[in-house]
């Protein structure tokens, strides 16, 4: 199918389940981009590695980040380009906690240690489940009188734009007349 799409769009996504099977590689061997959501949770990023909460440096990689720096290994030895990594924060909350900041804090040890790049993610809203549930995104809602007043829509939409913005799919956001000079 990408080759298929090939020259016809400008990006192909492909969704995959985080682990280690023939669908997932496949992917990950045609990849540009590579965008792992991540929720919120020590729980979730069991997936990717395996943490030592009293030690952070006894870290061991779980099957899904094995397969992606045997992939970039692989592309290596045949002379070909890596692949952008991006981690995306998921369901976050608007209300701070000490889980949120450890979160951040071993996500950045991470980040510099497997060469990923922490981009942002989205919040916990309602309209991401009810439009899963549909196959549809934020972006495939037509703007109606009705959703213009719906500010949940019109936030879920800026997430999507500033993580669009962060790996490169979209031009930065024009500088705000007030933002000069800081």
């Amino acid at each position: 199918l990408a080759d298929a799409l090939a020259g016809r769009v400008s990006n192909v996504v492909i969704d995959t389940p985080g682990a280690a099977g023939a669908l997932p590689r496949a992917a990950l061997a045609r990849a540009d981009i590579l965008i792992t959501p991540l929720n919120d949770s020590f729980l979730d990023l069991d997936v990717m590695f395996r943490i030592d909460l009293h030690d952070l440096s006894k870290i061991s990689i779980s099957t899904f980040a094995e397969a992606v720096l045997a992939e970039r290994e692989a592309r290596r030895a045949r002379g070909a380009p890596d692949f952008a990594w991006y981690v995306a924060r998921n369901r976050l909350t608007s209300i701070g906690s000490r889980n949120k900041q450890d979160m951040y804090e071993v996500l950045s040890l991470l980040a510099r240690r497997f060469h990923f790049r922490l981009v942002p993610g989205f919040s916990e809203r309602v309209i991401y489940r009810e439009l899963f549930l549909k196959g549809l995104t934020v972006l495939d809602l037509r703007q109606s009188a009705d959703e213009a007043k719906n500010l949940s829509h019109l936030h879920a939409r800026q997430e999507v734009r500033e993580l669009s913005r962060a790996i490169g799919l979209m031009a930065p956001a024009p500088a705000s007349a007030g933002a000069a000079g800081g």
